[in-house]
């Protein structure tokens, strides 16, 4: 599967865990029977419509409009709820989820469950969700931290020098360079096709010597001091460096600038909420724990350690 941004892992999970949960195994099967609204299937295992319309109503405003940009994405977790949906049956008939350490494992998993949803239900009583003039107020503070600085598109063309490899080396290099240098030098010629024929770097080379964008400070010292004075589409002269010759082509150049509040809006929603909520866990648990206070003895505590050592 192909990567996805941060915010998506979630998604991806909560979809994952509609092929764990019985309501979705039980919906497959009324679908199977039915004949209708069948979605995807893998032997006699299918997904159906009711399981990606429940999955696809758990995301938010911002997670539903990426599914919709790319559908691929919901097709590569339609297979793998399939995949897991027919790993379940197998599961379930040798009664697997009935072995003692299985059974552990799922205790302790429903504890964890119950236990985390029902502190978040209590922080999110305390107004976890920021209104839009808090919100405002975070991006006017949070101004110097969203500063995306300039940013470069760059294509070279290397030239390998070995530091073991004497004069000659040198010479080598020197004679590919000017060859390249002349290449570059006659009217039309094509910076890509060049580069693909004659640098040293395989990776670049491959895509027409495309570095890809690079924030200015991303950039090596000696190298950024000669882009930074270039205009999109201009080559730098040949850089000699420790390790051969550069020359680097500025394809885009991006100046620095702060995302207005609507590009960042969602985001910044989010990482309020989630501080919002985290604060207000810890002060339910400490308020929880004040009235009912731990007491633990310690003596049998330490036995217990003792024992367990192997």
């Amino acid at each position: 599967m192909k990567a996805v941004s941060p915010y998506l892992v979630s998604m991806m999970a909560g979809l994952w865990a509609l092929g764990l949960s019985d309501a979705g195994l039980l919906a497959a099967e009324t679908a199977s029977k039915s004949g209708e609204g069948v979605v995807a299937r893998i032997g006699d295992t299918e997904v159906g419509e009711q399981d990606i319309r429940a999955a696809l109503d758990g995301l938010d405003e911002r997670e539903r409009a990426t599914v919709a940009k790319d559908p691929a994405l919901l097709n590569q977790v339609v297979r793998s709820m399939l995949i897991q949906r027919l790993v379940l049956k197998q599961a379930a008939n040798e009664k697997w989820e009935q072995k003692p350490e299985i059974a552990a494992q799922l205790e302790r998993s429903r504890r964890s469950t119950i236990t985390e949803s029902y502190l978040k239900s209590q922080a999110e009583k305390s107004g976890a969700v920021p209104s839009e003039t808090e919100l405002r107020q975070a991006y006017d503070g949070a101004k110097d931290s969203l500063f995306v600085p300039k940013q470069f598109q760059l294509a070279q063309i290397f030239i390998a020098i070995p530091q073991e490899g004497g004069e000659d080396a040198e010479a080598k290099a020197k004679a590919k360079l000017d060859s390249v240098i002349k290449s570059l030098s006659h009217a039309g010629s094509d910076f890509s096709s060049i580069a693909r024929l004659n640098s040293d770097e395989s990776n670049s080379a491959s895509k027409g010597g495309e570095i890809g964008w690079l924030l200015e400070k991303q950039i090596q010292p000696e190298i950024r001091a000669k882009v930074a004075t270039l205009k999109k589409g201009a080559t730098t002269a040949p850089l000699r460096l420790l390790d051969g010759w550069h020359i680097v082509k500025v394809m885009e150049v991006k100046e620095g600038y702060t995302p207005p509040f609507e590009e960042v809006r969602a985001a910044l929603a989010e990482k309020v909420r989630t501080e919002r909520v985290k604060a207000a866990t810890q002060a339910y648990l400490s308020q929880l724990i004040q009235e009912n206070p731990v007491v633990i003895n310690e003596i049998a505590l330490s036995k217990l350690a003792a024992d367990s050592k192997p």
